[in-house]
């Protein structure tokens, strides 16, 4: 029985690539007729190992022994690098001492930020300082405006009290018991409501007060052997106050020492 060649079913250009060997005959899985055996084949015979091969199997082992010497290579620097650490610890723990001795030998010199912080904080408080006592002097302003902002009205207005007062006391005291001395001493007491009302209220000194240059004002002085010295003899005008502010002092006349008794006196 005659063999045949079968086709190789791989090019000669690009065949596999095989470690081992092949078997030499292989079986065709064609068969002529229905009742024939299986026609025997020799196996097709693969190329021998190229040069890129084995360039392949060189280049490989190398890479390997490259990274082997790498990772040696690693170690090494890091033991070193270890043994410097440990040498080098006790030299920054002498550094650290010297600059420790260096810092407490010198003088407590100032920073100068710590200076200008300082001095930006003082100017701070006397800024926070000045607007407080604007504010309160603000304040202080606007009341005062509130309470006695009528007072250059209402000192205008004493005047007509006043001519009351000059009324009424040339009225004689026989005839205080008219209808016209009575009208008038009405007027006057309704014009002392109204001041009253507004916050203006008056006092009337009586002769032998002591004399206060706060609520007095002393036109002239006279002898009296009657009343002490420096005290008030005569009321002219009666004084006027608005809430705690003299709005008018109280126009009298003070009592001098005579001249007899200075004399005794030297």
């Amino acid at each position: 029985m005659a063999l045949r060649r079968a086709p190789s079913l791989f090019p000669s250009r690009i065949a596999p690539f095989s470690l081992h060997k092949a078997p030499q005959i292989c079986l065709s899985n064609r068969f002529i007729g229905t009742n024939s055996r299986p026609t025997l084949f020799p196996a097709p015979t693969l190329p021998a190992q190229t040069p890129a091969h084995q360039t392949y199997r060189r280049n490989f082992s190398s890479e390997t022994t490259e990274q082997t010497t790498q990772q040696q290579n690693t170690q090494q620097q890091q033991q070193q690098q270890q043994q410097q650490q440990q040498q080098q610890q006790p030299a920054k723990a002498d550094k650290t001492a010297k600059q420790e001795q260096k810092e407490t030998e010198k003088p407590n010199v100032p920073d100068p930020k710590d200076t200008k912080i300082a001095e930006l904080q003082k100017e701070l408080l006397y800024a926070v300082a000045e607007t407080e006592n604007a504010r309160r002097i603000a304040k202080v302003d606007i009341e005062n405006a509130k309470q006695f902002a009528i007072s250059s009205f209402a000192g205008d207005l004493l005047q007509i009290g006043d001519n009351l007062d000059l009324a009424l006391e040339s009225v004689p005291p026989a005839q205080r018991t008219g209808a016209l001395f009575e009208g008038i001493k009405m007027t006057k007491e309704v014009f002392l409501q109204v001041l009253s009302r507004n916050g203006i209220t008056h006092f009337h000194p009586k002769p032998g007060d002591p004399f206060d240059p706060y609520k007095h004002q002393a036109l002239f002085q006279f002898e009296a052997t009657n009343l002490p010295t420096g005290s008030i003899g005569k009321v002219l005008k009666t004084g006027f106050m608005i809430k705690t502010r003299v709005l008018r002092p109280a126009q009298v006349g003070t009592i001098k020492a005579s001249e007899g008794s200075s004399a005794d006196k030297q």
